[in-house]
Parts: structure tokens; sequence; C-alpha cells
């Protein structure tokens, strides 16, 4: 960490998808509009940069604004919920690491709302396709977990890609085919994955986020047991 009130990390998977020099800053605490210039001066070096401003920090949204052409592209909201006993065990439903290419996951990636895709010069660099890349990176992995959810033709209509560090379980990603949204497949898959956790004691804590705007999904989490967590602005600045 450079400073302990910010933390600026190289993005080397998004230099080579996009093609551009890419970094990512954290800000923890507030800024002095000297330490933000400074700031802006450390990650002159790259072409591309996207600023976390960790719970929304008014100074710090002030200061952006006044002070460099970053643009707010994202408000995140992160839910989290304790693993409990799930005694119901849906049919159907696969759990595993390690997973092989499973083609028939990539009919169901649909996010509208990323900032992959708001932001006109990442969708330009294909950011249409980072979702695509995320899952196909994931297969065959030792600590990339699947939970995948098959109809009564064995055909998969929903899945969660999650990971585990220190007793944390993060859900990456979740989809649902669309034709099938609000059918309890979400359902199903949330209370296998909490099942599986606890049973072998792989976390004690479930975390997930989402845009502001995706009423859906923050729907579907506070059904399903979740509770507000934090929020964070997400600021891209280009060169």
């Amino acid at each position: 960490m450079e400073n302990k009130k910010y933390e600026i990390l190289d993005l080397d998977w998004d230099t080579n998808f996009f093609k551009i020099n890419c970094g990512k800053v954290i800000i923890n605490d507030s800024l002095e509009k000297e330490e933000f210039l400074k700031l802006l001066l450390e990650i002159d070096k790259y072409d591309f940069v996207s600023i976390n401003n960790l719970n929304s920090n008014v100074n710090n949204s002030k200061i952006i604004g006044q002070y460099s052409k970053a643009f707010l592209i994202d408000l995140n909201i992160q839910f989290n919920k304790k693993v409990s006993k799930v005694n119901d065990a849906s049919k159907n439903i696969l759990i595993k690491n390690d997973l092989p290419c499973a083609e028939e996951i990539f009919n169901l990636l649909e996010f509208k709302n990323s900032r992959f895709i708001n932001d006109i010069n990442l969708l330009n660099r294909n950011g249409n396709k980072v979702y695509y890349e995320w899952v196909k990176n994931s297969f065959n992995k030792n600590n990339k977990y699947f939970v995948i959810s098959k109809n009564e033709k064995n055909k998969i209509n929903g899945f969660i890609l999650f990971s585990i560090m220190e007793k944390i379980c993060t859900i990456e990603l979740i989809a649902v085919l669309p034709n099938q949204k609000g059918t309890g497949i979400g359902t199903k898959l949330i209370s296998n994955l909490e099942r599986y956790l606890f049973i072998n004691k792989k976390a004690s804590e479930i975390f997930v986020g989402t845009q502001v705007n995706n009423i859906q999904a923050i729907n579907f989490y506070n059904l399903n047991g979740f509770k507000y967590y934090s929020n964070n602005q997400v600021y891209h600045l280009w060169k």
C-alpha cells in the first residue's frame, strides 16, 4: 500500500484485455486536496483508472469532481449474510470447483448494468465480452467454484460463480436464464450454496455486490436473507 489513505493497483488482466495501461485506486479515507493532487500525479502513467471511493465518502466525491475529469459510472451496493444451517437440498444442483468448460453457462450471461458497457470507451474495447472472459477464465481453476442448476432436460438454467478466502465466500456472478427469472431458480442456488458452505465448514459469511439501479437484484438479495453492508462509488478516469 503506497499510502494509508489509498492504494494503487496495476490491473494486468484489464491491461491485456483492453490493450491499454489500466490501473485501480482504492480510497480508504478522506483525502485533502493536496493528497488527491499527489494521487493524480502517481496515476498519470495509466491510460485508464477506475477509482473506488469506499463508503461513498462525500468529501472525496467533492474533491474528485473538482480536481479531475473522472466521472461517476457506478454505485455498488454490498450485501452480506451469515451462513446458517439449511436442511433442504434441491435436486439437479451441482457444486464443484475446478469445473471443466461448460458452454451452456455462456448463454446465461446477460448483465446490462455493467460499467464495462455503460462506459462507451470500454464498450468500444469489447467491454461487452468481459463477463464471457471472466467465466471462461474461471473454468478448470481450483479456487473458483460453481453452483449449477439444471432443468428436467438436464440443461443448465442458472449458476453462481463464487470464491472463498479466509472463511469469506464472495459471490462473483449469479445468473438465471432470462426467460426463467422469477421462478425460484436463484433462491435454490443461494440455499444450496449456503448448505454446502455450512456442511463443509468452508465459510461463515457470504458477500455479494450489485449496482444501485439493479432493483431486481436488490429485492432478490433482501428476500433471500442478505443485509445491506456498504456502498462504494466507482469513478472512471481517462487520460
